[in-house]
């Protein structure tokens, strides 16, 4: 996620989440996707469903903002306070 923020991200310097930024979001909005597999007895685990769930909710919290002293929009991350 961290690389894919840095190569991809159409935001630029102080309104990039930084790399800690994405820790911590991820430790909020992070879901374990599983289930329970009954012939083999284990938990099968789904990456992909849950890094897409993380992506979905992360995405949620990103608010287009209008300053007029920048007089341009910018991207802010909502607070879960």
């Amino acid at each position: 996620m961290k690389k894919w923020k840095s190569c991809n991200s159409y935001m630029s310097g102080n309104g990039v989440p930084t790399g800690i930024a994405i820790t911590v979001l991820a430790y909020e909005l992070f879901d374990v996707k599983k289930t329970y597999d009954s012939y083999g007895k284990k938990n099968v685990y789904d990456d992909f469903d849950a890094l897409r769930t993380f992506v979905q909710k992360l995405k949620k919290k990103f608010v287009l903002s209008y300053c007029s002293d920048l007089s341009f929009p910018f991207c802010s991350v909502q607070s879960s306070a």
